[in-house]
């Protein structure tokens, strides 16, 4: 594992194949979704009440991933809501990306109330996420809020109820991972 400020950086090698995975200290908000999803349970929580209650340091790893645990799968990578996962293959089509788990996006477009322009183009309000194909639920907030058409609408990634545990709350951070408010149908 190498260290950077701020990043932690995985490598795995097996004869011209190099996969890395990235992790950025500073977009992970500790929501725990990629622990939940590791086939191989090689990620712990770290001190995620601490560090959000100005405790300790927010430069630490809200999360520890055990390298020699860890099967490469990106299954972290796919469903962190903040993109703190990156990863990269090379050589670059070595392994057939497709044959990863990916989600669909968090959104849906009504491509009949979307504004057009002389080019037929969208607006220019969602345009970057489009291409870019980010699934950042903070932006997406943003422009469900600003679109002037009402043509983009959240999908939720996730299903389920929330149950609070009111001698738990104390390591809730309501600015964190928003999971609640993503299934939350009100």
């Amino acid at each position: 594992m190498d260290v950077k400020p701020n990043q932690l950086i995985l490598n795995w090698k097996y004869k011209e194949v190099d996969k890395k995975l990235k992790y950025d200290i500073d977009k992970c908000i500790g929501c725990s979704l990629c622990k939940l999803v590791c086939p191989v349970d090689c990620i712990e929580i770290g001190p995620v009440p601490e560090i959000a209650q100005g405790l300790i340091d927010d430069s630490n790893p809200k999360i520890m991933i055990n390298e020699q645990e860890c099967c490469y799968c990106m299954l972290c990578a796919v469903v962190c809501p903040t993109n703190a996962f990156h990863e990269h293959i090379a050589p670059e089509g070595q392994i057939d990306l497709d044959e990863f788990p990916h989600l669909a996006p968090f959104y849906v477009i009504d491509e009949e109330k979307c504004i057009k322009d002389e080019s037929n183009e969208i607006c220019r309000l969602c345009l970057e996420i489009r291409e870019q194909d980010r699934n950042r639920v903070e932006e997406f907030y943003k422009i469900q809020e600003n679109c002037p058409t009402e043509c983009f609408k959240l999908r939720s990634p996730i299903e389920g109820e929330v149950i609070l545990r009111e001698n738990m709350l104390w390591k809730c951070d309501p600015t964190g991972c928003k999971a609640c408010v993503n299934i939350c149908p009100t």
